[in-house]
Formats: structure tokens, sequence, C-alpha cells
């Protein structure tokens, strides 16, 4: 963020690619740098990534990387691995609520994902988020929201929430 208000927009995409240690922390803002049209940061981003694949590739061996991706499809699949009850996403919410979803559950909640998404696009676009203000409080809903509609938040990650809070009250 400090990086960002000071126009250093490919250095900003570079520290935001650091994220990647937890790639659901980007499953929103990503998807607003794209509609933003923030092309700098997100070419930061992807020289961010690059530069962390190749390290952890020749770290630990590509054999290694590949295993996480399987860990990382196997958990987005649903199949519990890792105990929910420590998460505060909505959707380990809804499944410690109701037990586990069928098929049909999981589309529905993904739609109410979609939905979210595209009515904060629509508030975006209405309030025309010119001010620095507007974009500090913006930025704030995306670090907030990241909280809540996701696929994996464990609790001790809610300490992200916090950095919502101070931008909000910026």
């Amino acid at each position: 963020y400090y990086l960002y208000r000071r126009a250093r927009h490919i250095s900003a995409g570079c520290a935001l690619g650091i994220c990647l240690y937890k790639p659901p922390l980007l499953i929103i803002i990503l998807p607003l740098l794209l509609i933003a049209r923030k092309g700098k940061i997100l070419l930061g981003f992807t020289l961010c990534g690059l530069a962390l694949a190749l390290v952890s590739i020749f770290a630990i061996g590509w054999d290694t990387c590949v295993s996480w991706v399987e860990f990382a499809r196997i958990k987005a699949s649903g199949v519990e691995i890792l105990p929910t009850h420590k998460y505060i996403d909505f959707f380990a919410f809804w499944q410690l609520l109701f037990g586990r979803p069928s098929q049909t559950t999981r589309i529905l909640l993904l739609g109410a994902y979609c939905a979210w998404f595209v009515a904060f696009i629509f508030f975006l676009k209405k309030f025309k988020a010119n001010s620095q203000c507007w974009r500090t409080l913006v930025l704030a809903s995306v670090i907030s929201w990241t909280a809540t509609v996701n696929i994996y938040f464990p609790v001790y990650d809610s300490i992200i929430v916090v950095m919502g809070l101070l931008l909000t009250l910026d």
C-alpha cells in the first residue's frame, strides 16, 4: 500500500507477489486489479511470482513443487485434509452450521460469491473511484472481504483483517 500510494506500481506488484505464499489471499485483489487495469502492478506481481517459482524449484525441487499444487487441488475439491473448525471463511462457517455441503450447495455458494463480486464492481464503477480516500476504502474492503469470501482462510490469518480496519480508519 505504501508503494502504491507513492506511484511505485511495479514495486507494489512485487510486494503483492509475496502473497503467493498463500494464494487464497489474492482471490479478490487480483481480479480487481485486472478490472481496474493496473497493468504495472500486475507486471510486478508476475515478475515476483516467476522469481519465487524459480527459487522454489531450485531450493526444494520440481517434485515437491508439484506435490504442493496437488495438495492445493485436493483442498479446493472440498476433501477435508485439515481441521476445518479452525477456518473463518464463509464455506467453513457453512460446513460447521449445516454439515458437508452437496454439489448444489457448492454451486449456490459460488453463485453468491460471484453475485457479491458483481455488486462490488457495480458500486465501484457507480461511485467512480477517483479520489484517494475512495481508493483507500475500496482497498480496505477488499482486504476485509478476502477473509470471508475465500476457499481457505484459517483463524491464524485473521490478523490480515486488521490491515483493512486500519485503512478504513485512515
